[in-house]
């Protein structure tokens, strides 16, 4: 896991010098769906600021980009929640 954690942040690192391009200015943003299913492994991981790279380097605006990241980890903190509950762990 500690191998995963460390390839995940050297490419948030890598990604952090590559230019990105500008924001849409359109208020009606949309993720490609070629970018699905980076999300999900991104996602599995919990890796917040990669998942927050991805929306950027997609044209996702900051404040877009701070909203779907913090959707994802209550959405991910309320599935883990209820798998708990329900099977008393």
């Amino acid at each position: 896991m500690n191998l995963l954690a460390f390839c995940f942040l050297t490419a948030a690192l890598i990604m952090n010098f590559i230019k990105k391009p500008r924001p849409s200015d359109e208020s009606d943003w949309h993720l490609p769906k070629k970018v699905y299913p980076s999300l999900f492994g991104i996602s599995v991981h919990d890796g917040a600021t990669m998942l927050m790279y991805t929306f950027l380097r997609n044209g996702a605006t900051y404040l877009q980009s701070l909203a779907f990241t913090k959707f994802q980890t209550f959405i991910s903190c309320t599935t883990a929640c209820i798998h708990c509950l329900f099977h008393g762990r």
